[in-house]
């Protein structure tokens, strides 16, 4: 009969060989289709991401042309939540 002890040894024997298989599929073929997978979705997401940050840029530098100084003082005093009284100066010169 097979004793307890040579069981056990063949159990880890097989499980070593079968982790270094797996290991071996996993380095030499799973792992470089991911690695260029992910540089794939990578590279897409940053140009995705690219395309939006410049239509918003393009955007906001539309805005800011038809602004006058006046508005763009105010602009910026207010997000700053600060009074806007030092604007008034901008005002008398275009007014003048």
């Amino acid at each position: 009969m097979i004793s307890r002890l040579s069981l056990a040894a063949g159990g880890v024997v097989g499980f070593v060989l079968a982790f270094t298989l797996f290991h071996l599929i996993n380095v030499s073929f799973w792992l470089p289709a991911a690695r260029e997978e992910g540089r794939a979705r990578l590279t897409a997401e940053q140009a995705a991401a690219d395309r939006k940050a410049e239509i918003e840029r393009k955007n906001d530098d539309a805005a800011l042309r038809t602004k006058t100084d006046f508005d763009l003082c105010v602009d910026a005093l207010r997000a700053r939540r600060v009074p806007i009284d030092a604007c008034d100066q901008l005002r008398r010169l275009r007014s003048e």
